[in-house]
């Protein structure tokens, strides 16, 4: 069986649960269903932990189509965010975490470097060595 997980961040980590988005039978009806993935946030990424199982795939249609319901509603969960962080290395740690034992794949797309939780730079880095620079540049 092939296990899947789906996961999003910014300064915390975001897991979902594809499992519920499955019909439980053929005779299930497309409204018993949510319409969006359930998000459970994870805010402290010092201590990064799974709170949800990874999903098994069981029949590789119905879980396919459910994990492109869930990205496809990504864009809309996060329209209007104002965070500027990323905890990228809480992320793969999660990441790590959930397929571990048996190993796998992980695909990530970041636009920025981890800013907290690990493998973050230290705060104010960029900005030390901007007053540096502007102090050099002083006449």
């Amino acid at each position: 069986k092939t296990r899947m997980g789906l996961f999003t961040f910014d300064t915390t980590l975001h897991c979902y649960q594809l499992a519920h988005l499955r019909p439980r039978s053929a005779a299930a009806d497309a409204s018993d269903f949510p319409p969006q993935p359930r998000m459970v946030v994870v805010p402290d990424v010092s201590e990064v932990y799974l709170p949800l199982p990874v999903c098994a795939m069981e029949d590789e249609t119905e879980e396919k189509s459910a994990l492109l319901a869930a990205l496809d509603a990504l864009p809309e969960s996060f329209r209007d965010t104002c965070v500027q962080g990323s905890c990228l290395g809480a992320a793969l740690k999660a990441a790590m975490l959930a397929f571990g034992p048996n190993g796998g794949k992980i695909v990530v797309f970041a636009a920025s470097s981890p800013s907290v939780g690990e493998f973050s730079k230290p705060h104010g880095c960029y900005a030390d060595m901007q007053s540096a620079a502007a102090r050099e540049a002083a006449p």
